[in-house]
């Protein structure tokens, strides 16, 4: 009990060192903008680890001091009859160890496929090539409502102004104006729509409404299905047209083309907005949102909502190019107070923190296990084979050859990783409903993972067996018989 005792507490010990630089590295890599009030090890931690280790310490010291305490004459007289039982005794630990492996890596390798699922899941945008800014215009952050809107041409004018410069500069390949746009504001406002008494209500919500210019899809790349976009002369003033989503499309529409119907929006007494193209369906504010039906107007259609946003395609990456938009849009006039800028990726990559967190300690737990288990086994085959010496001197002097002895040694570590794969697979697979809350596209019950992990355990397990075997192997029968 004293061995096992200092074994559980030198292994106590390694692990919180362990988990110290672990937690350091996920908090800084993986939780950035969280403010720590405590340190990884805290005095709880040190509590409760010291408990575990005593209790894990009595645990596995009971079963090998019971039959310590046991021994007699015979039964070390009889010691070769024995080691049998002993192995197979020792080998359950190990096919455990195997269990807990498995269930790991599986859990590690669908968090892992759910996060890369969610990093190139279809957006309806491109969110690494765009930049968004900003304009806090001078006086106006905390205007009355009234003064806001009486400034509506000043602010409207350096919008114009700040979309002009960022069109005519070479480092920049497009710039749009938005109001409404992906990951920021949203809007919805009255729509009627001829031969609906109401629209039909979808999970997603909606219809959303957006205002932007004519090189807005081409800027945010968001691909047009049929029809046309906007025309730069489409505004104020102009033939209200509008371009509608494919969800939209096919909600209202079903059995027709949706191009040249009329939408009335604000009132039923408005003028028709002619459907003029069909877009794909863009993320707004999730990466996974149900379907929802979203249309477009030209920018200085709109009546009713407001706050205008530039979007900026630049030629290099968004977020070298954002100090030099900046300065750029601050240069339009004394109305700017302060221009603020952001990549889109920015609104979008705090979303993959569940599986980022996931995949990282997932895999992190999955290779500390793999590394448990792999020495695990080898220390009980080592174990097994030097308790097994004399049976190897006697299957050589037999006429085994070393081939044979090596492959039946391997072939039986290969055997307890199997078992314990077996059952990790099902605890897995009993485990999957309620992972898949937690996951991202992708099934619990995925046949590539769960073949890949036990693939992975299974190789390390023969690679673990392969040392002692080879040892087994090169057994001198003779020294092995004059021994016993």
């Amino acid at each position: 009990m004293t061995e096992s005792l200092l074994i559980a507490t030198l292994g106590g010990l390694a692990a919180l060192t362990v988990a110290a630089g672990i937690s350091t590295l996920v908090r800084k890599a993986l939780l950035t903008n969280v403010e720590w009030t405590s340190p990884p090890v805290s005095m709880r931690v040190l509590v409760v680890s010291f408990a575990v280790t005593i209790l894990v310490g009595l645990i596995v010291g009971i079963a090998p001091a019971a039959q310590a305490a046991r021994v007699s004459l015979h039964s070390v007289i009889q010691q070769g009859r024995a080691q049998g039982r002993r192995w197979r005794a020792g080998a359950w630990p190990t096919v455990l160890q195997a269990t807990l492996t498995a269930c790991l890596l599986i859990g590690a390798g669908l968090f892992v496929r759910s996060l890369h699922q969610a990093r190139t899941a279809p957006l309806g945008f491109e969110s690494d090539r765009i930049l968004v800014a900003n304009i806090v215009f001078a006086g106006l952050s905390d205007a009355s409502y009234e003064l806001y809107i009486a400034n509506r041409a000043r602010r409207n004018e350096a919008w114009r102004q700040a979309l002009a410069r960022m069109q005519a500069r070479p480092d920049v390949e497009r710039a749009a104006l938005a109001v409404g746009s992906p990951f920021g504001n949203g809007f919805g406002i009255d729509l009627f729509v001829p031969g609906f008494d109401s629209l039909p209500k979808l999970e997603g919500g909606g219809p959303f409404i957006s205002a932007v210019t004519s090189d807005y899809f081409a800027t945010v790349g968001t691909r047009l299905l049929r029809g046309r976009t906007f025309l730069p002369t489409e505004g104020a003033g102009t033939e209200r047209v509008t371009i509608v989503n494919e969800t939209m499309a096919r909600t209202l529409w079903p059995q027709q083309d949706a191009l040249t119907k009329c939408m009335r929006i604000g009132a039923d007494t408005m003028p028709c907005a002619r459907v003029v193209g069909i877009v794909e369906e863009a993320r707004r504010y999730n990466l996974r949102e149900p379907p929802a039906m979203q249309y477009y107007i030209p920018l200085g259609q709109e009546d009713g909502f407001g706050g205008a946003i530039l979007m900026i395609r630049p030629r290099s990456s968004p977020r070298e190019f954002a100090p030099t938009a900046s300065r750029a849009i601050y240069d339009v006039g004394a109305i700017v107070d302060r221009v603020q800028t952001w990549p889109i990726r920015d609104k979008i990559d705090p979303l993959l923190r569940p599986w980022k967190l996931g995949a990282t300690i997932f895999t992190m737990g999955g290779v500390l296990a793999l590394v448990v288990a792999v020495l695990g086994l080898y220390s009980v085959m080592s174990y097994s084979v030097a308790q097994r010496t004399h049976e190897m001197g006697v299957r050589i002097a037999l006429g085994a050859k070393s081939h044979s002895i090596v492959s039946m040694i391997v072939k039986q570590g290969v055997v307890l990783a199997a078992l314990g794969v077996a059952a990790g697979i099902v605890v897995a697979i009993l485990a999957g409903n309620r992972l898949q809350g937690l996951l991202f596209n992708t099934s619990p019950r995925d046949f590539t993972i769960i073949a890949g992990s036990a693939l992975v355990l299974i190789m390390s397990a023969a690679a673990a067996s392969f040392w002692p075997a080879l040892r087994a192997g090169r057994v001198d029968p003779i020294r092995a018989l004059k021994s016993d």
